[in-house]
């Protein structure tokens, strides 16, 4: 859970790095851009939602759903 977290940290500090820079750049942020990090942001909210949710029901011990909670 710590890693997940540290790597949601990481992205959002890259996004708004680059944000930052193309602001200095054109002053604005087209509306490709934010479209783009609003897409961005969401599959990383869902990803880390379903690893969770794998985590919950043990699914995330070795990759399959028929492992009966001892990993390899």
């Amino acid at each position: 859970m710590k890693i997940i977290i540290k790597i949601i940290d990481i992205s959002a500090a890259a996004v708004y790095i680059k944000l930052r820079q193309r602001r200095e750049e054109d002053g604005a942020m087209s509306f490709a851009d934010a479209l783009l990090i609003l897409v961005i942001a969401a599959c990383v909210v869902l990803v880390v939602r379903r690893m969770i949710r794998n985590k919950k029901e043990g699914k995330s011990c070795c990759g399959c759903s028929g492992c009966s909670g001892s990993c390899h």
